[in-house]
């Protein structure tokens, strides 16, 4: 028997090769082979009748899931800034996962309650390990902006004691939970494969989503080491700017592909470092480019989580562009922040607060990094006397002696 593979069957149909996958796993294409992300069809392969056209209730019955739903918002289903609308409309034969992703978009836009009744919903009418792990991890972040500790740990429960039908389910689950554990710093979750980069036991249509939690991974593990052991100032740009330099490439990848939100994500990570090593040209560059994908639709949850680590860039940044957007997204990250830092300290017993302003909260991170306060004051654009009274503003309100020790705070 002759073999084809999924872009010369693609082009004979002219349909996307997304499409073939997706009925290849719903068994839909007899003969369909499979060697290792690859599949080969016969040559002779005929093409199933299109059930888009039927009744919700039928397609529901017997449709297969396409692998990105759960990360339909955080692949590369959503692929063009301001077409929310377009693709909720083009989920409509999959009821569960149009739900889902209104659940995503919702968080999204910072209508944390209205995310977190939907996703409970969906959890528990739910029958696919797909829809009912991506509903969980939606329940987690609310209980996050809630800092409702016990719900954050119930859920992580849920997850945890959610069956695996097979293999490749068991590393979505790895990945989901890593990334659930991710969301207050802890770190502990991920498993060896991920924390190698190796994705090669996800579905494709995750991959966009895994390269930003992948570098979030690499940021948080290179932000810990460089708070415990303070470099000199050659040594801590160079540090910084290893991220940079892993990001970049993906970035370029992920804009290729057209995954929206991760691209988002991904370019304010990236902007951390390049801010944090003193270079806000390049970081104003991501900044900038991010805000053009989310302001159409809305998106304001990942500056408000990124804001922390951006100072007062996210804010002059979007200032002038919408104020009105400025206002919501600002009062989200103060909804998150006293949340996170809730359930952030109480399950990883640590100390960071909130109580710090932007100014206070950028000389001691960077004091916490090894730098003098000469370096402080020329990072920062303002004088000595002024790191002075910033540093030590943030020991009182932290109560702490030494500026190494705000580390626990920052």
């Amino acid at each position: 028997m002759n073999y084809i593979t999924v872009t010369q069957l693609s082009e004979r149909w002219s349909i996307t090769p997304r499409y073939i996958q997706n009925l290849c796993r719903a068994g839909r294409l007899p003969g369909a082979v499979r060697f290792g992300r690859l599949w080969m069809l016969p040559e002779d392969v005929q093409r199933p009748a299109d059930r888009r056209h039927k009744d919700v209730a039928e397609t529901q019955e017997a449709s297969a899931l396409p692998e990105e739903i759960c990360w339909s918002v955080l692949g590369a289903a959503y692929h063009m800034p301001g077409t929310e609308a377009e693709l909720l409309k083009s989920l409509c034969a999959y009821p569960e996962a149009a739900e889902l992703t209104k659940a995503q978009f919702a968080y999204l836009h910072g209508d944390i309650h209205d995310s977190d009744v939907l996703s409970k919903k969906l959890f528990d009418s739910s029958e696919s390990f797909e829809i009912r792990i991506g509903a969980a991890f939606l329940m987690g972040i609310c209980a996050l902006y809630r800092g409702d500790v016990d719900d954050w740990l119930n859920t992580r429960s849920l997850i945890q004691k959610m069956p695996c039908p097979d293999n490749d389910c068991r590393a979505r689950k790895e990945l989901w939970l890593a990334v659930y554990g991710a969301s207050i710093y802890d770190m502990s979750a991920y498993p060896d494969w991920f924390c190698r980069g190796c994705f090669d036991s996800l579905p494709i249509g995750y991959y966009p989503a895994a390269r930003v939690h992948y570098i979030k991974y690499i940021y948080i593990r290179g932000d810990a080491m460089v708070k415990n052991q303070p470099l000199d100032s050659k040594d801590f740009n160079g540090q910084l700017f290893l991220l940079p330099a892993i990001c970049e490439p993906l970035i370029s990848q992920t804009a290729r592909e057209k995954a929206i939100i991760p691209e988002i994500y991904m370019r304010l990570i990236c902007a951390s470092s390049y801010h944090h090593a003193g270079n806000d040209d390049l970081a104003i560059a991501h900044i900038d480019r991010a805000l053009a994908l989310a302001l159409p639709d809305r998106i304001y949850a990942p500056f408000a989580e990124q804001r922390f680590n951006l100072d007062s860039l996210i804010d002059e940044r979007m200032k002038r562009l919408d104020t009105g957007a400025f206002a919501e997204m600002k009062a989200l990250y103060n909804r998150l922040i006293g949340g996170w830092a809730t359930v952030h300290n109480t399950i990883l017993h640590r100390s960071h607060t909130n109580e710090l302003t932007a100014k206070e909260l950028e000389a001691a991170r960077l004091a916490v990094f090894g730098l003098t306060n000469l370096e402080i004051a020329a990072r920062m654009g303002i004088s000595i006397n002024s790191v002075k009274t910033y540093l030590q503003a943030a020991k009182d309100k932290t109560g702490v002696k030494k500026r190494s020790e705000l580390a626990a705070f920052v």
